[in-house]
């Protein structure tokens, strides 16, 4: 047992390190992360600010530029009104130029044939001449002055069109810097959003910092406490588990603990043996399967770390319906040693890997053909098979194969060599563990989500 003890040590003694360890690195890395989601928030409030700096120009040259277009726009709208009122004039004029055209050449034409007959006197000539030569030449003036217009009009429409494309370039300008003017906005809104939600997640995780920072130090103490609270525990399951809850309790102040002060090893002051084996979680599930008192949890640890064939003693059957319950999903059967088909039983259940129960054992001592199963001696053949030798023959056995040993003699008295091939485990429920379980009862009666 005490060789047992030496390597449940070394394997409870490296996870326990290796997983204390992993924990830290990655709470360390949390922190790192954490205080360089700090450092970056800085740095983006800086970067928010010159930012913001930089919208501020942009917006006081984009109200700049939107003066300078407005009042382009305005000259420009003038020399438009300006134009269009010439154009108007203009037009006028050519519409009554053209109609004075019409009717001198009416005229001219209802004249030509009298200026070529040679009939007319001179004197009657001239008079038609003098009649015609006026309209002709107020003709050309007003053509003169047709053309003067539109040589101005022309003239106005380039130097509109100076205008405008002036006011058009400042538009472009003016767009294109109220693009980047809203760019820059979005950019800094986004950074701020940003920076925002960084603050939300550093402020939520303050508290788990703390926690945290907590650990580390607790992970510290606890590293320097590990050898002595891992050979406490180590040695409690290995050694107590045939007494009952106040003996252990004895055991576990004046000798285990003792001995590891007369040693110098430092441990954890009230050291909890079942939440160094086992999480909450697995308690509960254990409560939850009728095990409610500290020494039930207890059992339950040396049942399922223990390497060997557990013995439980059980007048109450607490822990038989524990293992009924536990080993159900691993079809497990229950028997007893004078049960007609124990042998059937039990060779079927080694070879398909399956759970048995033998329950009600009556003696103190084992029958010499089943030592071999109480030892584990098990033949690792060629081609992985597993067999081992019973009853002058050789059977099957398979790697899932569990063997849970009940008695209900409370005063029941094994020899040392029964305690070194199994594990011996007192489930005799105390007066507390009933009143635990009434309790228990009661609460998931009345309130079933509590329990």
């Amino acid at each position: 047992s005490f060789l047992d003890t030496i390597a449940e040590f070394k394997t409870v003694y490296a996870r326990k390190l290796d997983d204390m360890t992993t924990f830290a690195q990655r709470v360390e890395v949390g922190l790192v992360k954490m205080r360089g989601a700090a450092a970056d928030v800085k740095k983006i409030k800086v970067e928010v600010r010159k930012k913001v700096e930089t919208v501020v120009v942009a917006q006081e040259k984009t109200a700049a530029m939107v003066q300078a277009v407005q009042e382009k726009s305005a000259v420009a709208e003038k020399k438009r009104a300006a134009v269009r009122a010439n154009t108007d004039k203009v037009n006028a004029e050519k519409v009554a130029v053209g109609q004075m055209k019409d009717a001198v050449e009416k005229d001219l034409l209802a004249a030509k044939p009298a200026l070529h007959n040679s009939t007319l006197t001179a004197e009657e000539r001239e008079a038609i001449n003098m009649v015609i030569q006026p309209k002709i030449d107020s003709l050309k003036v007003a053509d003169a002055k047709v053309e003067a217009a539109n040589a101005k009009l022309a003239l106005a429409q380039v130097e509109l069109n100076k205008v405008e494309q002036i006011t058009a370039e400042a538009q472009r300008q003016l767009d294109e810097t109220m693009a980047n003017s809203k760019a820059l906005q979005d950019d800094a809104d986004r950074c701020q959003k940003k920076m925002d939600a960084a603050n939300r997640l550093l402020d939520g995780l303050a508290g788990q910092q703390k926690n945290w920072e907590a650990q580390l130090d607790s992970f510290k103490a606890e590293s320097g406490c590990l050898v002595g609270d891992t050979a406490l525990a180590c040695a409690f399951i290995s050694y107590v588990g045939p007494y009952d809850a106040e003996f252990r309790k004895k055991l576990m102040s004046q000798l285990l603990r003792a001995d590891c002060e007369a040693k110098q090893l430092p441990f954890t002051e009230g050291l909890s043996v079942s939440r160094f084996f086992v999480d909450e979680v697995t308690i509960g599930d254990w409560t939850r399967e009728g095990l409610h008192s500290d020494q039930a949890i207890e059992n339950a640890i040396m049942v399922t770390r223990s390497k060997k064939w557990p013995l439980m003693i059980d007048p109450q059957s607490q822990g038989l319906r524990w293992i009924q319950q536990r080993e159900a999903r691993n079809k497990v059967q229950t028997t007893q040693l004078t049960s007609r088909g124990f042998r059937g039983q039990l060779e079927g259940a080694m070879a398909a890997g399956t759970s048995l129960i033998i329950e009600n054992l009556v003696h103190d001592t084992f029958d010499p053909e089943l030592q071999p199963l109480l030892n584990k001696e098990i033949v690792h053949n060629a081609g992985r098979r597993l067999t081992i030798q019973l009853f002058n023959q050789s059977m099957e056995y398979s790697d899932g194969f569990s063997l849970y040993l009940c008695t209900k003699m409370a005063n029941a008295h094994y020899a040392p060599e029964v305690a070194a091939v199994l594990a011996v485990v007192d489930f005799t429920v105390t007066m507390g563990g009933l009143e635990l379980q009434l309790l228990s009862r009661i609460v998931e009666m009345r309130q079933p989500g509590l329990e």
